[in-house]
């Protein structure tokens, strides 16, 4: 069953009986895709900040009361696409589509989990450099798509990721991945 909801937004709901679970995801165009020379690796750091909590809860209180029903929260970037995932006990099913539309409304994105993010993602990409296959893909990809933002890093680069705020990650997250343009899937 696929619906178009008021908003735009796009809800795909199919139903397993199978296991007491429940799987769901928001899911936009955009990744690597939405990208250029200004922005590559926003998109991968956002997924990362997604599921660190919102204005209202904490980190560690979104991961205890995830723990408390058996679930899992992550965002996800990819060549095309930019979402978030949640699974949890379909016990649980109001508490967690709260959980999960709490931290598609209102991510906190707050300073200390963007700086170690992005300390984590300069880490990541240092040690790219050291890895011969990466470096060779990465020159293939520049050569092959020289127009194209495949051609980009998904991590993005070193001088980029540097400079990408708490401020400008929410402002990048409003404009390209607006609640609206999303397609729900349960």
């Amino acid at each position: 069953l696929a619906r178009r909801l008021r908003s735009g937004a796009r809800l795909l709901v199919v139903p397993d009986g199978g296991v007491p679970l429940v799987a769901v995801r928001a899911v936009w165009p955009g990744g690597l895709a939405a990208e250029d020379e200004r922005s590559h690796g926003a998109s991968q750091l956002l997924a990362r900040l997604l599921a660190r909590g919102t204005r209202a809860r904490g980190g560690a209180d979104l991961r205890r009361e995830l723990t408390e029903i058996g679930g899992t929260l992550q965002g996800r970037a990819g060549a095309a696409s930019f979402g978030l995932a949640a699974e949890f006990l379909s016990q649980h099913l109001a508490q967690g589509l709260a959980l999960f539309a709490e931290c598609l409304r209102d991510p906190a994105l707050r300073d200390g989990d963007v700086d170690a993010e992005r300390r984590a993602t300069l880490i990541r990409l240092r040690s790219r450099e050291e890895d011969p296959a990466q470096v060779a893909l990465r020159l293939f990809a520049r050569t092959l798509l020289p127009r194209s933002p495949y051609r980009l890093d998904p991590l993005g680069s070193e001088s980029v990721v540097a400079g990408l705020s708490r401020r400008r990650l929410l402002e990048l997250y409003r404009q390209r991945y607006p609640l609206a343009r999303a397609t729900l899937i349960v």
